[in-house]
Parts: structure tokens; C-alpha cells; sequence
């Protein structure tokens, strides 16, 4: 079977690096990663949509889609494999992020939450340690001053009190602070998504049913490293593209 074959239209990609791979094949998965903001506890394997990815938005797509490494997923046939498995858009990372913000006005006025956040933009560009300061959870509005400042703090309450809001003010950041990363998320990229009842043992399990892995850039490392890794992937040389990087890294040397 050749690699059209194995992958069907819904082709998604994962990158990684040589280091991380070594230890996915030693534990036989793919491990996601618990995202605090989402519902219900879910954990997410960061995926990108080909035809989105050339030279000037690959290193911005993913994280670690320079490293040499590509998981290349079917995600029609995972879905039917592997029980809970979703893909979400990008897009609704934000609305579900609006939607928890929405919730934290008072006296209706949920109502008005894209003006609101319109607002609160405005104040960030002039107020830049709201974005950029990380307030510890529960911080409170006297504690809030040791790492906002006296004026910056101010504005906040301020602000807060002007829209209704009966959060601490680290709540409402915190939860402004991902809607703002994810509504300017790279385009292109989406998410997988598992439940499970202990977060630490969500995980995407390596299958020739719906994954190969295709190496795209030499293994740069001692002699002892590389036949470490050969050895692995050999042991699992169904999940990978036959490439001629695949082909240098498991060639026997003397």
C-alpha cells in the first residue's frame, strides 16, 4: 500500500522533533495535552491542514513543525479507530472562550460582550501588562497591584465594574488572555480532541489503520543516537514513509 492509499482526504499533519519521537515509539502514542479552557476536561493534539502549510507559515503553524518529524493522519479513519476522537476548527476555541467570558457579566449584559471585548483590547494596547503579566489563580484586587501596578490595576476595576463583572479580576484575564491567543491562532491549524477520565492518559494510540510517519529532514546526531533511534524504527517501520531520510537513518553501519 503506498501512501495515497493509506491516507485518505482528510489528511491533517502533526509535527514533532527527533527527541520526542524517540520516546512516542518507546510508549506506542501519541500523548495530548490537557487544555485548561475547554469543556468537559478534554485534552488536544495539535493538528495542521496541508494546504496550509509552505515556507513562510510552517515554522508559525505548529510547534515543532521544523523538527524533522511528520505525523501524517487520516482523520476520517481515526475517527471510525479511535473511540472519542474529534477534530475541532480552530474557530471554535475563541467562541468557547466568548461564551465563558459572556458568562461572567452581570444584570444581562452578556448581551454587549463583542463591544465589551472590543474594549478591553483598547485598554490592553494601552494597558500592556494585562496580556502580558501572569496573575496567579485567585489573585485578589489588593494583591492584583504587586504585579499590575497601582494604575493599571485601577483601570481594570474600573473596567470590570463598568461592564458588570463579579469575577475575581485574574478570572476575567486569564479567560480575555485565551480568547485573544486563540482568536489570532494560525490559521490552518485544528485540534484533536479525547476525553478521558484522568487527563494524564489521553492519548492517540500509532497505527497503520489511520498514521504514517514521514521523517523530512536529516538526524543530526552522534553515532550512538542514531542507531538508538534506527532500532525503534525499525521495530515499527510499518508507520513509516519509506523516504531516502528513512532509508539513511536504518541502513546498518559499520
Amino acid at each position: 500500500m503506498n501512501l495515497k492509499e493509506a491516507i485518505g482526504e482528510r489528511e491533517l499533519h502533526h509535527y514533532t522533533d527527533y527527541n520526542s519521537l524517540e520516546s512516542i515509539l518507546d510508549d506506542g502514542f501519541l500523548k495530548l495535552d490537557y487544555y485548561e479552557g475547554t469543556k468537559d476536561g478534554e485534552s488536544q493534539l495539535s493538528l495542521v491542514r496541508p494546504g496550509m502549510v509552505n515556507k513562510e507559515n510552517l515554522k508559525n503553524l505548529s510547534s515543532g513543525a521544523t523538527g524533522g518529524v511528520k505525523f501524517i493522519i487520516d482523520a476520517s479513519k481515526m475517527s471510525d479507530t479511535v473511540r472519542g476522537a474529534k477534530i475541532k476548527t480552530i474557530a471554535e476555541l475563541p467562541i468557547m472562550f466568548k461564551r465563558q467570558i459572556k458568562s461572567m457579566m452581570n444584570y444581562g449584559r452578556g448581551k454587549d460582550v463583542d463591544k465589551m471585548l472590543k474594549e478591553m483590547e483598547t485598554l490592553s494596547k494601552k494597558y500592556p501588562k494585562l496580556t502580558t503579566t501572569l496573575l496567579p489563580s485567585g489573585t485578589t484586587n489588593e494583591e492584583m497591584k504587586k504585579y499590575l501596578g497601582d494604575k493599571t490595576s485601577a483601570e481594570l476595576n474600573k473596567f470590570m465594574y463598568k461592564w458588570d463583572m463579579d469575577k475575581y479580576p485574574t478570572t476575567f484575564l486569564n479567560a480575555y488572555r485565551r480568547y485573544r491567543k486563540n482568536s489570532r491562532e494560525r490559521e490552518g491549524e485544528e485540534r484533536l480532541t479525547l476525553k478521558s477520565k484522568n487527563r494524564l492518559h489521553a492519548r492517540l494510540p500509532l497505527s497503520t489503520k489511520f498514521m504514517k510517519i514521514e521523517l523530512t529532514k536529516p538526524y543530526q546526531a552522534d553515532k550512538f543516537y542514531k542507531e538508538m533511534l534506527a532500532k525503534k524504527i525499525r521495530k515499527n517501520k510499518n508507520l513509516f514513509v519509506m523516504n531516502d531520510i528513512y532509508k539513511d537513518i536504518v541502513k546498518k553501519k559499520d
